[in-house]
């Protein structure tokens, strides 16, 4: 059968008994891994105003402000939207409530088909700002998934792990 066949509530039943169950055995249900972004941390001064107007479901005024808005001080509000959402919801009944835990990976600059097409002198500029002095790996990002995501890290929920380099920690 397709997977429409259920209703929301069967399907919320469902849930909830995977959830007790999983629960009296002492097993965690599981983990959502969200792949955010650390462009909060290296764009000062974006506008956090729209991020909250996305969380309050504010399509109109978080259009005017991004009209309003550098570019990159969009996107990096869009980002922390997701950030705060992630983080606003991982302590309610539907995610923590449900033995799911829900955490954000916030990648920096790493090596990807997308940064490899980039200028060098962009590259030199973004890797003299990383007290690393490298870039990030797809494979630190994806062991940092599954790391959240297995039971070594079952008592955190709601965090975000910045994989940066150091880029943004205060320096």
């Amino acid at each position: 059968m397709p997977p429409d066949w259920r209703t929301a509530s069967e399907t919320a039943a469902v849930r909830r008994w995977g959830s007790n169950a999983a629960a009296a055995r002492g097993i965690s249900l599981g983990s959502v891994v969200v792949v955010g972004s650390n462009s909060v941390t290296t764009h000062p001064g974006y506008p956090l105003d729209i991020a909250e107007w996305c969380l309050a479901q504010d399509e109109t005024k978080a259009r005017q402000g991004a009209a309003e808005a550098e570019t990159s001080g969009v996107y990096a509000a869009s980002k922390l939207a997701l950030s705060l959402w992630s983080r606003r919801q991982a302590t309610t009944h539907d995610w923590i409530g449900e033995h799911i835990r829900l955490n954000v990976i916030a990648p920096g600059f790493i090596e990807t088909e997308m940064t490899a097409v980039l200028p060098e002198e962009t590259k030199k500029e973004y890797l003299s700002q990383i007290p690393a002095a490298r870039y990030g790996s797809v494979g630190e990002i994806a062991k940092t998934a599954a790391w959240l995501a297995s039971d070594d890290a079952g008592y955190i929920s709601g965090a975000v792990i910045p994989v940066v380099g150091g880029l943004g920690m205060g320096h």
